[in-house]
């Protein structure tokens, strides 16, 4: 009986623990521990703008194809202090931070890390020191991050990489990542940026524009209601990584643009709407210079518009009925399919 009466104390006492912790969870969260160096001070604070003019020549080093001048080390002693635009949430921005500032540019930090949100989210503010990273250009987007190695040519018999190596801009280390930021202050999303609206006159050579938010009206090409966002089975090759391009229509672009969404994306499997709908995503360069692509943050990136609620909502507010129309989750509006 005295045994009996331990375990049913214990049980009680590990209910007891339980609770406590469904109850009171989020008043356990531990919001004085901070990834990053609390270190650092700030000075030499330069703005991304003239940071990316400077070595304006390291981002469009590595042209078509690789080139040892696509790299550059970053020796003085000099700073960036931006607002987190973008971050991996959604999947397919994976590994890699956008930053903003008040010269109204943006450049991408790219880290090998995983669950940068749950620690940078959107609208937080860092300080970061540069000296002792890389920056440099994949395809002509401005990166911070640190070289990867490869090499040109071919291989000999026994599998040996045969040629010179090169380096094409990469993934810091998350240790080093570590010590080379702070964070300021609490994240406020209203201090992010509106998206812009993506027209003829953001197709330019400059890097003005480049991993910035921006929205277009139109469809995409592949609107039959039944095609994923991105279908492993059209991905072209492995040398092009696991994306798949989608082509979508402007109402306001004479071209037609590259939405680029990686298979590991967690909505690769989400389906393009049968409609006209505004897009929004972060505009990079295609790998292969044909001009902009967007990349899609998540599935609600795609929205349709709702008479009813006079917005724009996105597609996981939307139900799809038998007839394949769109009825709005909020207000049953419908929108017919096109």
């Amino acid at each position: 009986m005295k045994k009996l009466n331990i375990i049913v104390a214990l049980g009680l006492m590990t209910l007891g623990l339980a609770s406590c912790q469904d109850g009171d969870w989020d008043n356990e969260i531990n919001d004085t521990y901070k990834i990053g160096n609390e270190s650092i001070v700030e000075h030499n604070v330069v703005k991304i703008k003239d940071l990316k003019e400077t070595y304006k020549q390291a981002i469009l080093g590595q042209g078509m194809k690789y080139s040892n001048n696509a790299v550059q080390l970053i020796e003085d002693d000099i700073q960036v202090k931006g607002v987190v635009v973008t971050n991996d949430r959604g999947g397919n921005l994976s590994q890699c931070i956008i930053i903003t500032d008040d010269s109204n540019e943006n450049i991408q930090i790219s880290i090998a890390d995983n669950d940068i949100m749950t620690y940078l989210p959107i609208g937080q503010e860092i300080l970061v020191d540069l000296k002792g990273l890389y920056i440099g250009g994949y395809s002509e987007t401005p990166i911070i991050g640190y070289p990867n190695e490869k090499y040109a040519g071919t291989v000999d018999k026994n599998g040996n990489a045969i040629g010179s190596q090169i380096y094409r801009m990469s993934f810091m280390s998350r240790y080093l990542w570590y010590k080379h930021f702070k964070t300021i202050g609490k994240p406020d999303a209203s201090r992010v940026p509106a998206a812009i609206e993506l027209t003829n006159s953001l197709y330019d050579d400059e890097l003005t524009h480049v991993s910035k938010l921006v929205y277009v009206d139109g469809k995409f090409a592949s609107c039959d209601g039944n095609t994923k966002i991105a279908d492993p089975k059209k991905v072209e090759s492995t040398d092009t990584g696991n994306g798949v391009n989608e082509t979508f229509n402007g109402t306001k672009c004479t071209s037609s643009i590259i939405v680029r969404t990686s298979t590991y994306a967690d909505f690769a499997s989400s389906l393009i709407p049968a409609a006209n709908v505004r897009m929004y995503g972060i505009m990079t360069r295609d790998t292969y210079k044909k001009g902009y692509q967007i990349q899609l943050r998540d599935a609600d990136d795609i929205t349709i518009h709702c008479d009813g609620c006079n917005a724009y909502v996105g597609s996981t507010k939307w139900t799809r009925n038998e007839d394949g129309d769109y009825v709005c989750n909020k207000c049953n509006t419908k929108v017919k399919k096109i």
